[in-house]
């Protein structure tokens, strides 16, 4: 978390995800994944999330206070991108875990950034 808190606080970009072999319950991980997320929120240091995995998505949506995502559009086929519904209201896009080519990821947080600049 602190890598992440400064990247973020220097304007940057960070990714904070869980390791490919998990010693923990997946539930486990969403949970600690989620509390992280929140507890930068409240930091105010970020302004937009790209949530991979539906479990995540979901966990870290609920950790923020969300009800659910209210769908604008897509980044690309199958990406979809919305604000999350509750007291956090980030611009919010999602990803299976598995969807996607090399560079996906760069493509949606470019979409994010540019998002108004246009």
């Amino acid at each position: 978390m602190v890598a992440a808190r400064g990247a973020l606080s220097r304007g940057r970009h960070a990714a904070v995800y869980s390791p490919e072999d998990r010693g923990a319950d997946a539930g486990e991980v969403v949970e600690t994944l989620a509390g992280v997320v929140a507890r930068l929120s409240e930091e105010g240091i970020f302004d937009a999330l790209v949530l991979t995995g539906g479990d995540t998505a979901v966990g870290v949506a609920r950790g923020l206070g969300a009800s659910g995502i209210r769908l604008v559009g897509e980044v690309g086929a199958g990406i979809p991108v919305g604000t999350l519904i509750g007291p956090r209201p980030y611009p919010v896009v999602t990803k299976a875990g598995g969807f996607g080519e090399d560079g996906t990821l760069a493509d949606i947080v470019e979409a994010l950034t540019r998002d108004g600049k246009d």
